[in-house]
């Protein structure tokens, strides 16, 4: 069985947690359809979204807003529990030790299964990440099981 990538091609608005979660939503639905109800083939067996696409970017200083934190742990839980029978891979932000990441949350079969955070962070115009995010010390591959 061939390995189907969808990626998804989405506008997420700075701020609007909910909105970019319904924007997650919609896209998985539309992909979703593509499928045949009774075997599941023709689903995309991975759907990738943009860097940031759950807070939108560049977020900047709500990133120092505790509660836009929270909210944006609770849309990331709560997209993951939709996620059944495929991967999705979202941008995000995820806080460790006091430290911010810009981070690819990997979600499947209801749970964040890992994150895979960004190692080079640009330091120029509106891209100043570093003051924002710290680098990941090294990169990790990502190795998915696939059904079938």
């Amino acid at each position: 069985m061939p390995l189907t990538i969808a990626l998804a091609q989405i506008n997420p608005t700075v701020g609007d947690i909910q909105g970019n979660l319904e924007l997650h939503r919609q896209y998985l639905a539309r992909v979703g359809d593509r499928a045949d109800p009774s075997t599941g083939s023709g689903q995309d067996q991975v759907v990738v979204f943009p860097e940031c696409a759950l807070p939108g970017y560049p977020a900047q200083d709500l990133l120092f807003e505790k509660a836009f934190l929270r909210d944006l742990e609770e849309a990331l839980e709560t997209l993951a529990g939709e996620v059944k029978d495929r991967w999705v891979i979202t941008g995000t932000v995820r806080q460790e030790e006091g430290n911010l990441y810009n981070t690819a949350a990997v979600l499947h079969d209801g749970k964040v299964r890992a994150y895979r955070d960004k190692t080079l962070l640009p330091t120029y115009d509106v891209f100043d990440e570093r003051r924002y995010f710290t680098p990941a010390a090294e990169i990790k591959p990502l190795t998915l099981t696939l059904a079938g």
